[in-house]
């Protein structure tokens, strides 16, 4: 670390002092801490109760007070309970509360003031941040409409009473703030004057129907929904937003995956002909990986590039990827399962964070590129003619496959009755701490339906339609 060399007689001034700061924060103890933080937002208590927002009634909240932590270090603090009004923009229209840093003056405990220059202080600290005469006295300024000057200290009696010059008008219950003692005939710009800045926060509401796109160091912490009676719900939304949290990281790669996870293929591979019902076993074939077919590795000074000459997806067929598409994804080589990080991508260049040295084996590379998770779960659902069709079929597989194969079962009346039924796909993923997410609809894509043709684009929702499958008639063994 960096650091100013202190002697006798040397002069600092502000040029020093803020050389000075910079070594202890941006060269010092920021470094160290930002080197091994994976994401910033609202830091987890013992119960995790930070920034917190529940319900009073259906026009009033009540925030929590927390810690945050912005992608500067920079505190974000609430330090009483906030109780907040709000008002209903409409029947199932969301309202989005986002936290962002603020800064004030405002000194600890309030203050009255009297006629005659008598300061009386509740929970205040004179003893440690004021200083009367004859000792280059400070000023303060108070946050009233009435009493707008600069006053300055006479005299500290104890932590909680003081003396001030000045013409005042008695009022109480007053926040005040701190000015600097200056060179004698010296002028300092108004942003100057108030020396001691505090960490705060700002919690600003956004009405939109999707969760609207947040500026850096901004941090989503409620939702809430007026239904068509008046009645709100408050929604925590925290779970993505925490400080340090491979939850936090991972769910950015989640919020983006949707334009590969895609239904592929939809397959009649077995039937029985009863005597009064036909039952069909369906095959899904689902992808949520890219598969690289030809590949070239540069590894230079400035980068290490993994670029892909050949390779598609379902979705994307032999398009190019998308720029930044695959941020933070993993590229893995399937026949010895040596994987690396993707810091981004430009088109089919990808940009490792490092390169093992077996990751490219001279011959049998099978390369993907999969999301930086350890398992996907897939959820498929039929409306009816199964057994408890309110109970999902549940598939999961490794997330270095990028294939998978599902298959669930459907029965049909013989004689009358339903014919189709409508099938629904979702997905969901599992990181490497085994953080479960919320299912999500599949990319609109197309897909080989049972008779064979294209079908869609479809988010994994489709139709089977009995008239078409012909099942294999049961065997009888007269022997």
């Amino acid at each position: 670390m960096a650091k100013v060399k202190l002697s006798e007689n040397l002069f600092l001034e502000v040029a020093e002092l803020n050389r000075f700061r910079q070594f202890i924060e941006e060269d010092g103890w920021k470094r160290i801490v930002k080197s091994i933080i994976k994401s910033y937002g609202i830091v987890q208590d013992e119960q995790n109760t930070y920034f917190k927002v529940t319900k009073q009634d259906n026009g009033t909240i009540i925030i929590n007070p927390g810690l945050a932590f912005d992608s500067n270090l920079d505190a974000i603090v609430l330090n009483e309970t906030l109780t907040r009004e709000v008002v209903n923009p409409g029947a199932n229209t969301p309202m989005w509360l986002i936290l962002r840093r603020a800064v004030h003056n405002n000194e600890q405990g309030t203050v009255s003031v009297t006629a005659d220059g008598t300061l009386v202080g509740v929970n205040t600290e004179f003893t440690k941040v004021l200083r009367g005469q004859p000792n280059f006295p400070t000023k303060i300024k108070f946050n009233s409409q009435v009493n707008t000057s600069e006053y300055e200290v006479v005299q500290v009696n104890s932590d909680s009473s003081a003396i001030i010059a000045g013409a005042v008008t008695a009022e109480s219950g007053l926040k005040y703030s701190v000015m600097g003692t200056f060179t004698p005939g010296y002028t300092p710009a108004d942003e100057n004057k108030l020396i001691y800045e505090f960490d705060s926060c700002e919690i600003v509401s956004v009405v939109s129907a999707g969760v609207p796109t947040l500026n850096p160091d901004e941090y989503l912490i409620a939702s809430l929904v007026w239904d068509e009676l008046g009645i709100l719900t408050v929604t925590d939304q925290r779970v993505s937003q925490m400080f340090n949290s491979d939850y936090s990281v991972n769910h950015q790669t989640a919020e983006g995956i949707d334009f590969m996870t895609s239904l592929v293929q939809a397959s009649i591979v077995s039937g029985i002909n009863a005597i009064n019902t036909v039952s069909a076993d369906l095959e899904l074939i689902l992808e949520h990986g890219y598969t690289v077919t030809s590949q070239q590795l540069e590894i230079s000074e400035a980068a290490n590039m993994f670029i892909i000459i050949s390779g598609s997806c379902n979705y994307l067929g032999s398009d190019m990827i998308p720029t930044n598409a695959v941020n933070g994804w993993l590229l893995v080589n399937r026949a010895n399962m040596v994987s690396a990080n993707i810091i981004n991508n430009v088109y089919n260049t990808l940009y490792l964070e490092s390169v093992p040295g077996d990751l490219l084996l001279e011959s049998g590379n099978d390369f993907v590129v999969v999301p930086n998770f350890r398992e996907i779960e897939y959820e498929v659902k039929l409306n009816s003619n199964v057994a408890m069709a309110a109970q999902p079929f549940v598939f999961r597989n490794s997330i270095s496959n990028p294939f998978t194969r599902a298959r669930v079962y459907a029965t049909f009346p013989k004689y009358g009755g339903a014919n189709t039924v409508n099938v629904k796909v979702r997905y969901r993923m599992i990181d490497n701490l085994g953080t479960i997410f919320p299912y999500k609809d599949l990319a609109l894509a197309t897909f080989l339906n049972t008779q064979g043709n294209v079908e869609g684009p479809t988010q994994g929702q489709f139709t089977i339609n009995m008239k078409n499958i012909e099942p294999v008639a049961n065997q009888r063994n007269y022997s």
